[in-house]
C-alpha cells in the first residue's frame, strides 16, 4: 500500500512539472523556410525567428513566407548564421517594435522595414559591418544611407549597439 501511495504522489509531481513547463512555453503559430538553409518561426508570443545559414530569399512587397501573420509581429530575432536580409521582408509589420539583428548579417536589402511605425529599438552587434543595398534604406523612422551612415532617428526611442561583442 504504501509503495502504491509513493507510486502515485512521483506520478502525480511529474504530471505537474510537465504541465508548468508547457504553460510557460510559447507556442508555434507558423513556420517556414526563408531561403536555401534559413528558416522561420512565429511563437504566440509576436517574436518572429530567423535562423539557420546564409541568405533569406529577396522578397518583394507583400512576398515575405510569414506576410499573413504580419499583424501578429512584435519582436524580430535573426540569429547567428543568417547573412541578410531580404528587400521588404518586414515592411508593414505594424506591431514590430524590436528588432534583434546577428553578428553575421552582412546585408540590409531595400526597404526591408518600411512602415514597421511601432518600431522602437534595433540591436547591432558592434562587430558587425551592414552594407545596405540601396542608396537609402528606409527603417520606419531609421534613415540608413549607404555607405553604413546614419542619418536620422526621431522616432527611436531606445537606439542601441550591443557592446559585449
Amino acid at each position: 500500500m504504501e509503495k502504491r501511495m509513493i507510486s502515485a504522489l512521483l506520478a502525480l509531481v511529474m504530471l505537474v512539472g510537465m504541465l508548468s513547463t508547457t504553460v510557460f512555453a510559447a507556442d508555434v503559430t507558423a513556420s517556414g523556410t526563408c531561403g536555401d538553409n534559413t528558416t522561420w518561426t512565429l511563437e504566440s508570443d509576436g517574436t518572429l525567428t530567423i535562423s539557420g545559414t546564409g541568405d533569406m530569399r529577396w522578397s518583394s512587397w507583400g512576398s515575405a513566407p510569414w506576410a499573413d501573420y504580419a499583424d501578429s509581429i512584435k519582436k524580430v530575432v535573426i540569429e547567428d548564421g543568417v547573412t541578410n536580409i531580404g528587400g521588404f521582408a518586414f515592411s508593414y509589420c505594424k506591431n514590430l517594435s524590436s528588432v534583434s539583428i546577428g553578428s553575421t548579417v552582412t546585408r540590409i536589402s531595400w526597404q526591408s522595414f518600411q512602415n514597421c511605425t511601432a518600431l522602437k529599438e534595433i540591436v547591432i552587434p558592434r562587430s558587425n559591418v551592414i552594407r545596405f543595398v540601396s542608396t537609402f534604406c528606409a527603417v520606419s523612422a531609421i534613415v540608413f544611407s549607404t555607405p553604413h551612415s546614419l542619418i536620422k532617428f526621431p522616432n527611436i526611442r531606445n537606439p542601441t549597439r550591443d557592446t559585449d561583442d
